[in-house]
C-alpha cells in the first residue's frame, strides 16, 4: 500500500496517537499491529508496552507483565514532551497497572481514550487476571471516551448472554452504567441476523453499524479488534468525530480483510 510522506510536525502539526497494549511478537495484534494502522492513517504512533506475550499464529502461551510503575513513568515522560491528540489502551492485565494509567491519563488531562477492553485472545486464553477484572473496570471505563468489547467480552463484563436485540440493548446500558462515555459492542461473535453488526451507544440514542459485506473465514483472522480500535483512535487523532471515527475504521476493517494472509496455521491482517 502507498504511503503518504509526513512532513515536520513543527508546520504541519501532526497527529499524534498513542497505543498501551500488550507486544505480539507475531505482529497480528497488540502493539505491533497497533503501530501499523497508525502508520497507515498518516497518524504518528507512539507505543507503551505492558506485558510481553509468548504468542505465535496459534494462540498465546505465556505473558509476562511488566511493572505498572514502570508503564507509569513512560507514560509521564511522553506527555512531558509530546501532545498526544488520542490514546488507545489494550491489554492491560492487572489492576495495579489499571490504575497506574488511569491515574496518569488524568493528571494529563487526555480525553480521547479508546479502551478495547481484552479479557480473552482469540485462542481463548485469559489476558487479564480474572479476579481483578472489576477493578481494571473500575480504573480504566470511566476515564474511556468509547470502549469497544465483543459480546465475548460483554458476557464477562455484565454476565449477559445476548440472544436478540433486547439483550444488546440490556447489555448496552449495562456497560454505560460502568462509566463509558460511548460504547461500540462489536458485532462479529454475535448471534444469527446479529451477526456484524456493530452497535453504538452514546447514553442517549442506539445507533447501528452494518457490515459492508459478509466475511466468511474459515479460521478467526487474528488481530481484527486491536486493529479496529486503533483505526478508531487514529480517526480521533485527526479530528474526525466519533461517529466517522468508527464509519472510517469500520471502512479500513473491511478493506484489509480482502488482503489477510496465512502466517502459519492462523490468518492475520496485512497492514
Amino acid at each position: 500500500m502507498q504511503k503518504k510522506s509526513i512532513k515536520n510536525s513543527q508546520t504541519n502539526n501532526i497527529p499524534v496517537a498513542l497505543t498501551i497494549a500488550g507486544s505480539d511478537p507475531s505482529s497480528g495484534a497488540g502493539v505491533q499491529a497497533d503501530l501499523k494502522t497508525y502508520w497507515y492513517h498518516n497518524v504518528y504512533g507512539l507505543s507503551v508496552i505492558t506485558a510481553i506475550t509468548v504468542q505465535n499464529t496459534t494462540g498465546v502461551k505465556e505473558v509476562f507483565a511488566l511493572p505498572a510503575h514502570l508503564i507509569a513513568s513512560q507514560l509521564d515522560f511522553i506527555f512531558s514532551d509530546i501532545s498526544v491528540h488520542s490514546v488507545k489502551i489494550g491489554m492491560v492485565f492487572s489492576k495495579d497497572t489499571a490504575k497506574e494509567v488511569s491515574f496518569v491519563l488524568k493528571r494529563h488531562n487526555v480525553k480521547n481514550i479508546v479502551l478495547d477492553p481484552i479479557i480473552l485472545s482469540t485462542s481463548g486464553n485469559y489476558l487479564i487476571k480474572k479476579d481483578e477484572i472489576k477493578d481494571i473496570v473500575d480504573y480504566l471505563f470511566p476515564i474511556s471516551y468509547i470502549i469497544t468489547p465483543n459480546a465475548i467480552e460483554a458476557l464477562e463484563l455484565t454476565g449477559i448472554h445476548i440472544k436478540d436485540e433486547k439483550d444488546v440493548n440490556q447489555v448496552l446500558s449495562r456497560l454505560k452504567e460502568l462509566g463509558p462515555q460511548n460504547i461500540l459492542l462489536k458485532g462479529g461473535h454475535l448471534p444469527g441476523k446479529l451477526n456484524g453488526i456493530d452497535f453504538f451507544y452514546n447514553g442517549l440514542e442506539v445507533q447501528k453499524f452494518y457490515p459492508e459485506k459478509i466475511i466468511n473465514s474459515k479460521k478467526p483472522i487474528h488481530g481484527t479488534g486491536c486493529i479496529l480500535s486503533s483505526a478508531i483512535s487514529a480517526n480521533l487523532a485527526k479530528g474526525k468525530d466519533i461517529y466517522m471515527s468508527i464509519k472510517d475504521a469500520k471502512s479500513f476493517i473491511t478493506k484489509i480483510i480482502d488482503k489477510k494472509i496465512c502466517l502459519g496455521k492462523g490468518s492475520y491482517l496485512w497492514i
